[in-house]
């Protein structure tokens, strides 16, 4: 197999790359924090992983409290159904 058309990733441009992707994943983190709309992060199992400024002052809880609480215990009788997106569980709230 001829691997002459082949392109090796130089370890520069894989740094340069790896940056730029954190300075987006920044970016949008930043987007989601500032948000006026509660919005959370929230694994299949039903906890916490966390909550944007809006959802943590809503619900009276400290970014260090979140993770211990799972969704029946801060949103008792909420309905939530399961919803797959790319690689992350979200809850999806039922109309």
């Amino acid at each position: 197999m001829d691997r002459s058309d082949s392109y090796h990733w130089r370890s520069r441009e894989v740094a340069r790359l790896l940056s730029l992707l954190e300075s987006e994943r920044r970016y949008y983190e930043d987007i989601v924090t500032l948000l006026p709309a509660p919005i959370a992060l929230i694994e299949a199992n039903g906890q916490f992983i966390s909550g944007n400024r809006a959802f943590l002052k809503h619900f009276k809880v400290g970014a260090g409290e979140l993770a211990a609480l799972r969704v029946a215990r801060l949103l008792p009788g909420l309905p939530l159904t399961p919803g797959l997106h790319h690689d992350w569980e979200l809850f999806r709230l039922q109309r």
